[in-house]
């Protein structure tokens, strides 16, 4: 079992950021980030609807990686676009992003 490839460690992609096309498409067709996305994805879906019905207001996801810059960012975006249109509001914010 590996990891989640590092955008950072590829020269041509260090300067860019998840939400950039470039780590977008390096991320995108990888199994194991592919896996991961479907995983959280999946858990969401299954756990939301109790949390609505007990009248939760609000639900926070929080994805890390060792520099937020690549890997995060990407997964919280497309998580993100999963649940647009399935969900009132969704807000996606990266705390780490250009620091």
């Amino acid at each position: 079992m590996g990891t989640i490839p590092n955008p950072f460690w590829d020269e041509t992609l260090r300067e860019f950021n998840g939400l950039d096309e470039p780590v977008g498409n390096f991320l995108k067709d990888d199994p194991m980030v592919i896996e991961m996305v479907d995983d959280i994805a999946t858990f969401v879906d299954k756990w939301l609807p109790r949390f609505e019905s007990a009248q939760r207001s609000y639900m926070t996801i929080a994805i890390g990686c060792t520099g937020g810059q690549h890997r995060s960012v990407y997964i919280c975006k497309t998580l993100g676009e999963h649940f647009t249109g399935r969900l009132e509001q969704i807000q996606v914010r990266h705390r780490e992003l250009h620091k």
